[in-house]
């Protein structure tokens, strides 16, 4: 399996996690084809892989590479399911669509 690198803090890391799960629940629910399904458990393994498989040492976290897309799709849609902080989501999103192109994202960059 071909992975990807993730350099990011904890905190962003599992912010990811929340917002592939968000992703899942609305694009791939439970029932639908069997391409969907596919699709629904390998993003359900990648949320499991960014809640548990953090290095903290490394600061990062590998995961498939193929599931890219997806990520950015989940992470383009979180802000509209954040009503009560769209601009906190945005930022969010914008900090880990950088970390998806390969950049390391900072807590500083995190936090401000």
């Amino acid at each position: 399996m071909k992975t990807m690198t993730l350099n990011a803090p904890q905190v962003a890391i599992h912010t990811l996690a929340e917002v592939v799960g968000i992703y899942v629940e609305a694009a791939y629910p439970v029932g639908g084809s069997e391409c969907a399904q596919s699709a629904r458990e390998a993003l359900l393994a990648t949320v499991l892989q960014l809640r548990n498989g953090y290095d903290t040492a490394a600061g990062s976290v590998d995961i498939s590479r193929r599931l890219k897309a997806h990520l950015k799709s989940a992470l383009e849609y979180y802000p509209q399911t954040q009503s009560e902080r769209v601009q906190l989501a945005r930022h969010e999103s914008s900090q880990l669509l950088r970390c998806l192109q390969g950049d390391i994202v900072s807590l500083d960059d995190w936090n401000h």
